[in-house]
């Protein structure tokens, strides 16, 4: 049984009113989500020990005092950043499948918004990654490479295809190793790779994205780093 021009244009409307509702509920709970993100930061501070010291003044006894009540929380800051980004961005693909659902219909409307998810997060995690060819005096060439713990680096090259596996790496390497990056570096041509890379777990990125400039910069002046790898 077809559907009236009207009826059709009514279920269009609709789509694409819960789309807009959907992306501003998906929104407020990404806005959520990053202010959680940075409490938590806030709250583990540089995670190193907070010292006991009596003989310290009240204000300072104070703010250790907090800083200690603020740790205790920092599971529930944690919890509460993941789930506000799992419904967030859960809503804002339920929004494109209702947008895209209003012009080519509900069914067809899933497999393009399953495709644009899935391609989102490929270009998402590629563009966050740096990989780069870095040439010594002597000519020799070193492959540096930055990315999130447990994702390759995506290429269309890459044998493994792992631009295909990404959002199934990238779900392990949030529940596993967030915010920890990889940078590693290894001399083209060898045979055993294990004689001749470097293997760096780093975080926060920024500190990632340092070393791999400051590595890039060793090497161009012929500084080899060492073959060893570092946890």
């Amino acid at each position: 049984m077809s559907m009236s021009p009207d009826n059709v244009f009514a279920v269009s409307t609709q789509l694409r009113h819960a789309a807009l509702v959907l992306v501003v509920l998906g929104g407020l709970c990404l806005f959520g989500c990053v202010a959680m993100v940075m409490r938590t930061g806030g709250a583990e501070g540089s995670g190193e020990p907070i010292p006991d010291d009596p003989s310290a003044d009240v204000l300072t006894k104070l703010g250790r005092g907090v800083a200690r009540s603020e740790r205790k929380w920092v599971p529930v800051y944690q919890l509460s950043w993941q789930v506000l980004l799992a419904v967030g961005l859960l809503l804002l693909v339920v929004a494109v499948w209702a947008f895209i659902g209003s012009f080519i219909g509900p069914i067809p409307a899933i497999v393009a918004a399953i495709a644009l998810t899935w391609v989102t997060i490929v270009l998402f995690i590629r563009a966050s990654q740096k990989a780069t060819t870095v040439q010594t005096p002597r000519g020799q060439s070193y492959v540096l490479v930055m990315a999130p713990r447990g994702v390759p680096v995506v290429s269309a090259r890459n044998r493994n295809k792992s631009w295909f596996r990404t959002p199934i790496l990238v779900e392990e390497h949030v529940r596993q190793h967030y915010g920890e990056w990889v940078v590693s570096s290894h001399l083209v041509g060898e045979l055993d790779i294990g004689e001749s890379s470097t293997t760096e777990i780093l975080s926060p990125r920024v500190e990632a994205a340092h070393r791999f400039r400051e590595l890039a910069r060793d090497i161009k002046r012929g500084q080899l780093p060492s073959p060893t790898e570092k946890t």
